[in-house]
């Protein structure tokens, strides 16, 4: 064997024996999790920005025998092949983990991406030491011009997401108000349509208001040619509601000079009967003299009797006893009208109180009622 001969298989063995160890030592670094946990899925860690270089100066070797291949994965925009190559080695190296920020970029991992070229410009092991390993790179400019280009397309994506929004905003906005013109359109179409079939109806009803009231004034003058009873022009049977009620607002009830306290009764719109109660206790005046202080239910007894016996004739006339509270005895005139139809006009002196009489015009429908309603109840009286 030759001298040269000798000197190359020394030179061989030396190389295995110093090389197998970082072979060994790399081999079993890989990468793990922030955690420290392995990485069997590169791809899926690359994804979520949880690949971590963590194997050092024992893997430079291997990393170096890699270099060229992993310069032509990245050249050529090989970004799963350039990720997994890296993770295989494994060596914690600022170009390191600028390949896995490039490849992550590649594939559309943006916020992994930036995770990656973070961790090269924090790691402590430079590709340009003593010797420059960065594969052409010049770094930090490199990365830093990755980071500018992700900033710059992520203010893009959030700008056209703005303005996919806005417009998306703008779109439901003008469907919202167009909706919204609809339906205050609609509102107001309905609002027009009830407004005229109110108006409508009003004036029917009006219409209808004004026949009635226009057949009861005939009404009553062919009742008062006959001498039916009246007060004031009321008529029991005929006199409208609003007939009534255009009085009372007028005129008020104002009773052979008397403001009296009345309730009128109605029934299908007539006068079904009414009721007026007299006396100091409730309120009666005397508008004739003028004067604001109240009479007693006597005076405008003796005076309602005289004006409806000069207007109707001589009543039905009869005494009634009257016991108040303390046991004391009244005597209490009731004075009764009738007409040839059967409504009937009551005047009475004393009614509940001593201090409170009574002016009752009852059609001839209510008398009947009434009676109808006593036999009824008489006739549940078992005795």
């Amino acid at each position: 064997m030759s001298n040269k001969t000798i000197f190359l298989s020394a030179k061989y063995y030396l190389l295995i024996f110093f090389a197998l160890p970082m072979l060994i030592s790399c081999a079993a670094g890989g990468v793990r999790t922030p955690s420290g946990a392995p990485i069997t899925d590169v791809i899926g860690a690359l994804e979520n920005g949880e690949i971590r270089l963590s194997c050092d100066t024992a893997c430079s070797g291997a990393w170096g025998s890699v270099s060229r291949k992993v310069k032509e994965l990245h050249d050529n925009g090989l970004w799963r092949d350039l990720a997994i190559e890296t993770a295989r080695v494994g060596f914690r190296e600022d170009l390191a983990y600028y390949y896995l920020g490039r490849s992550a970029e590649g594939l559309g991992y943006d916020s992994a991406a930036d995770t990656y070229y973070r961790l090269a410009l924090a790691n402590r092991y430079k590709c340009d030491g003593f010797i420059n390993n960065c594969d052409g790179f010049v770094f930090p400019q490199d990365i830093n011009k990755r980071q500018n280009i992700l900033a710059d397309k992520k203010a893009e994506i959030e700008a056209s997401a703005a303005a996919k929004k806005s417009k998306e905003d703008s779109k439901i906005a003008a469907e919202k108000a167009k909706v919204e013109e609809q339906i205050a359109a609609e509102k107001a179409k309905d609002a027009d349509r009830i407004a005229a079939e109110e108006a409508e109806a009003k004036l029917v009803e009006s219409k209808k208001i004004a026949a009635e009231n226009a057949a009861a004034d005939e009404a009553a003058k062919k009742a008062a040619a006959e001498g039916a009873i009246d007060v004031i022009g009321l008529f029991p049977g005929i006199t409208t509601k609003q007939q009534v009620e255009f009085a009372k607002a007028n005129y008020g009830f104002i009773i052979g000079g008397y403001e009296l306290l009345c309730v009128p009764e109605f029934k299908d719109n007539k006068l079904y009967s009414f009721t007026c109660v007299t006396g100091e206790d409730n309120l009666s005046r005397d508008r004739v003299k003028g004067s604001n202080e109240q009479v007693s239910n006597i005076e405008v007894y003796e005076e309602l009797f005289k004006g409806f016996s000069k207007k109707f004739g001589i009543p039905q006339t009869s005494e009634n006893q009257v016991r108040t509270k303390l046991g004391v005895k009244y005597v209490s005139e009731i004075a009764v009208w009738k007409d040839k139809r059967g409504n009937q006009l009551s005047l009475i002196s004393i009614a509940n109180t001593t201090d409170s009489g009574a002016l009752l015009l009852e059609s001839v429908e209510k008398i009947n009622a009434d009676r109808e309603a006593e036999m009824k109840a008489n006739q549940k009286r078992n005795f």
